[in-house]
């Protein structure tokens, strides 16, 4: 295994394309349904965790062989603009755990 640090991520299924056509699926009769397709991830930034040292060897927040903390989409949510920021409330209203008396008020 030799994991060098931690970093949080999603899964996801998605067909991918560059300038030049698909990069991770065939067109024709050799197109398989999303839900076939290799596993790809995205780093959520949640967390990421290595040793100081190695940080500052590397210049960067983590190795090249880090362990993947496989988030949900809930969970993994990075608020990078308008839409993540309805999804998070969304979903903060959908959560019966948790009670707020003004959620949206900022003061």
């Amino acid at each position: 295994m030799g994991y060098d640090s931690l970093v949080s991520m999603e899964m996801f299924r998605r067909y991918l394309w560059n300038d030049d056509g698909p990069l991770n699926y065939e067109l024709g009769l050799k197109h398989v349904p999303s839900q076939k397709l290799k596993p790809l991830y995205f780093c959520t930034d949640g967390i990421l965790i290595a040793p100081r040292i190695k940080m500052i060897e590397w210049n960067y927040f983590h190795g090249k062989n880090p362990y993947r903390f496989i988030l949900d989409k809930r969970t993994s949510i990075d608020i990078d603009d308008g839409l993540d920021l309805a999804c998070a409330r969304a979903w903060l209203d959908m959560d019966e755990s948790v009670s707020q008396i003004a959620p949206y008020s900022v003061d």
